[in-house]
Protein backbone atom coordinates (compact mmCIF):
# COMPACT_ATOMS: atom_id res chain seq x y z
CA UNK A 1 0.00 0.00 0.00
CA UNK A 2 1.11 3.10 -0.90
CA UNK A 3 -0.55 5.98 0.98
CA UNK A 4 -1.10 9.62 -0.18
CA UNK A 5 -2.24 12.26 1.37
CA UNK A 6 -3.99 14.51 -1.50
CA UNK A 7 -4.09 18.27 -1.38
CA UNK A 8 -7.26 18.29 0.73
CA UNK A 9 -6.13 16.56 3.49
CA UNK A 10 -7.70 12.74 2.16
CA UNK A 11 -5.00 9.62 2.58
CA UNK A 12 -5.91 7.00 0.32
CA UNK A 13 -3.72 4.08 -1.45
CA UNK A 14 -1.89 5.67 -4.50
CA UNK A 15 -1.26 2.14 -6.07
CA UNK A 16 -5.23 1.69 -5.98
CA UNK A 17 -6.35 4.75 -7.27
CA UNK A 18 -4.53 7.59 -9.91
CA UNK A 19 -5.86 10.20 -8.11
CA UNK A 20 -8.04 11.10 -5.04
CA UNK A 21 -11.23 9.04 -4.52
CA UNK A 22 -12.58 11.19 -1.52
CA UNK A 23 -12.71 14.74 -3.59
CA UNK A 24 -15.92 13.65 -5.08
CA UNK A 25 -15.63 11.40 -8.60
CA UNK A 26 -18.10 9.00 -8.13
CA UNK A 27 -17.19 7.74 -11.00
CA UNK A 28 -14.47 5.42 -8.80
CA UNK A 29 -17.03 3.24 -7.05
CA UNK A 30 -14.60 3.34 -3.95
CA UNK A 31 -15.17 1.07 -1.40
CA UNK A 32 -15.62 3.16 2.25
CA UNK A 33 -13.01 4.30 4.23
CA UNK A 34 -11.66 2.06 6.68
CA UNK A 35 -10.10 4.17 9.29
CA UNK A 36 -7.66 1.33 10.98
CA UNK A 37 -5.88 1.16 7.51
CA UNK A 38 -5.26 5.10 7.82
CA UNK A 39 -3.86 4.73 11.43
CA UNK A 40 -2.00 1.57 10.63
CA UNK A 41 -0.59 3.55 7.71
CA UNK A 42 -0.13 6.54 9.19
CA UNK A 43 2.05 4.76 12.35
CA UNK A 44 3.98 2.56 9.69
CA UNK A 45 5.53 6.45 8.11
CA UNK A 46 6.60 6.89 11.64
CA UNK A 47 10.06 6.81 12.01
CA UNK A 48 11.02 8.58 15.33
CA UNK A 49 8.81 8.99 18.55
CA UNK A 50 6.83 11.41 18.48
CA UNK A 51 2.51 12.37 19.50
CA UNK A 52 1.32 13.68 16.59
CA UNK A 53 -2.34 14.34 15.38
CA UNK A 54 -3.70 13.41 11.91
CA UNK A 55 -6.95 14.02 10.30
CA UNK A 56 -8.94 11.66 8.29
CA UNK A 57 -12.54 11.45 6.75
CA UNK A 58 -14.58 8.81 7.73
CA UNK A 59 -17.60 7.09 5.74
CA UNK A 60 -19.81 9.96 6.49
CA UNK A 61 -17.82 12.49 5.34
CA UNK A 62 -16.97 13.73 8.94
CA UNK A 63 -13.60 14.79 9.83
CA UNK A 64 -11.85 13.10 12.96
CA UNK A 65 -8.38 13.33 14.23
CA UNK A 66 -6.59 10.41 15.03
CA UNK A 67 -3.67 10.97 17.95
CA UNK A 68 -0.84 8.56 17.93
CA UNK A 69 2.29 7.79 19.95
CA UNK A 70 4.80 5.35 18.65
CA UNK A 71 7.78 3.94 19.86
CA UNK A 72 10.98 3.19 18.28
CA UNK A 73 11.29 -0.91 18.85
CA UNK A 74 14.41 -1.97 21.49
CA UNK A 75 14.53 1.77 22.64
CA UNK A 76 12.57 1.21 25.60
CA UNK A 77 13.92 -1.87 27.76
CA UNK A 78 12.44 -3.14 31.11
CA UNK A 79 13.66 -1.49 34.21
CA UNK A 80 11.53 -3.00 36.44
CA UNK A 81 8.11 -4.81 37.13
CA UNK A 82 5.03 -3.96 39.46
CA UNK A 83 2.99 -7.49 40.91
CA UNK A 84 -0.53 -6.95 41.43
CA UNK A 85 -0.37 -8.82 45.49
CA UNK A 86 -3.91 -7.67 46.19
CA UNK A 87 -7.36 -6.91 44.30
CA UNK A 88 -9.30 -8.24 41.02
CA UNK A 89 -5.42 -8.46 39.50
CA UNK A 90 -3.89 -10.71 41.64
CA UNK A 91 -1.30 -12.39 40.23
CA UNK A 92 -0.70 -9.71 37.13
CA UNK A 93 2.72 -7.89 36.19
CA UNK A 94 2.95 -4.80 34.62
CA UNK A 95 6.29 -3.63 32.37
CA UNK A 96 7.91 -0.65 33.61
CA UNK A 97 10.52 1.69 31.37
CA UNK A 98 13.30 4.39 31.71
CA UNK A 99 11.58 7.58 32.73
CA UNK A 100 7.90 8.34 34.08
CA UNK A 101 5.46 4.99 33.84
CA UNK A 102 1.78 6.66 34.45
CA UNK A 103 -0.58 4.49 36.23
CA UNK A 104 -4.48 4.49 35.92
CA UNK A 105 -7.77 2.41 34.43
CA UNK A 106 -7.16 4.22 30.53
CA UNK A 107 -5.76 1.35 28.05
CA UNK A 108 -3.72 4.45 27.15
CA UNK A 109 -1.69 4.47 30.41
CA UNK A 110 2.13 2.53 30.72
CA UNK A 111 0.52 0.49 33.81
CA UNK A 112 -3.31 -0.23 33.13
CA UNK A 113 -5.87 -1.19 35.85
CA UNK A 114 -8.87 -0.90 34.30
CA UNK A 115 -11.14 -2.59 36.71
CA UNK A 116 -10.67 -1.13 39.69
CA UNK A 117 -12.94 1.71 39.71
CA UNK A 118 -11.26 3.35 43.17
CA UNK A 119 -8.09 4.57 40.50
CA UNK A 120 -8.94 7.61 38.38
CA UNK A 121 -8.74 7.09 34.50
CA UNK A 122 -5.31 9.09 34.47
CA UNK A 123 -2.60 9.47 35.88
CA UNK A 124 -3.73 8.50 39.49
CA UNK A 125 -0.05 8.35 40.19
CA UNK A 126 3.42 7.28 38.50
CA UNK A 127 6.31 5.73 38.45
CA UNK A 128 9.86 7.28 38.07
CA UNK A 129 13.04 5.43 37.01
CA UNK A 130 15.94 8.13 36.82
CA UNK A 131 18.62 6.08 34.96
CA UNK A 132 21.60 8.58 35.99
CA UNK A 133 21.25 7.64 39.75
CA UNK A 134 19.56 4.57 39.76
CA UNK A 135 16.53 5.58 41.47
CA UNK A 136 12.75 4.92 41.56
CA UNK A 137 10.54 7.07 42.82
CA UNK A 138 6.22 6.77 43.34
CA UNK A 139 4.84 9.96 42.72
CA UNK A 140 1.14 10.64 43.40
CA UNK A 141 -0.97 12.34 40.86
CA UNK A 142 -4.57 12.90 40.50
CA UNK A 143 -6.03 10.21 42.27
CA UNK A 144 -6.76 10.91 45.96
CA UNK A 145 -5.85 6.96 47.80
CA UNK A 146 -2.21 6.42 46.73
CA UNK A 147 -0.87 5.00 50.07
CA UNK A 148 2.78 3.44 50.56
CA UNK A 149 1.64 1.21 53.49
CA UNK A 150 -0.56 2.76 55.77
CA UNK A 151 0.17 6.43 54.95
CA UNK A 152 -1.12 8.25 52.12
CA UNK A 153 1.72 9.94 50.21
CA UNK A 154 1.32 14.18 49.29
CA UNK A 155 5.10 13.82 47.55
CA UNK A 156 7.32 11.55 46.07
CA UNK A 157 8.12 8.45 47.68
CA UNK A 158 11.46 6.23 47.30
CA UNK A 159 11.13 2.79 46.20
CA UNK A 160 13.48 -0.31 46.68
CA UNK A 161 13.03 -3.65 46.14
CA UNK A 162 9.67 -5.40 48.21
CA UNK A 163 8.07 -2.00 48.93
CA UNK A 164 4.44 -2.24 48.45
CA UNK A 165 1.94 0.41 47.92
CA UNK A 166 -1.94 0.60 47.31
CA UNK A 167 -3.88 2.78 44.73
CA UNK A 168 -7.45 2.12 45.08
CA UNK A 169 -8.31 -1.71 46.00
CA UNK A 170 -5.43 -2.71 44.29
CA UNK A 171 -1.67 -3.57 45.90
CA UNK A 172 0.84 -3.47 43.89
CA UNK A 173 4.74 -4.84 44.61
CA UNK A 174 8.03 -3.38 42.96
CA UNK A 175 10.58 -5.02 41.48
CA UNK A 176 13.64 -3.69 40.26
CA UNK A 177 15.47 -4.66 37.57
CA UNK A 178 17.95 -1.88 36.58
CA UNK A 179 19.92 -1.59 39.95
CA UNK A 180 23.99 -1.04 41.47
CA UNK A 181 25.43 -2.76 38.45
CA UNK A 182 23.32 -3.94 36.38
CA UNK A 183 21.88 -1.06 33.96
CA UNK A 184 21.05 -0.34 30.46
CA UNK A 185 24.14 1.93 29.38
Amino acid sequence: MAVVKCQAGHFYDGEKYAECPHCGNDSLNMPPVNEEIIVQAIAEEVMANSVFHKSARSGDGEEKTVGLFVKRRGLDPVVGWLVCVGGDERGRDYRLHAGRNFVGRSHGMDVSIPDDDQITRENHCSIVYEPVKGNYLLVPGSGTNTYFGETQITGAQPLREGDRFRIGATELEFIPYCREGRTWD
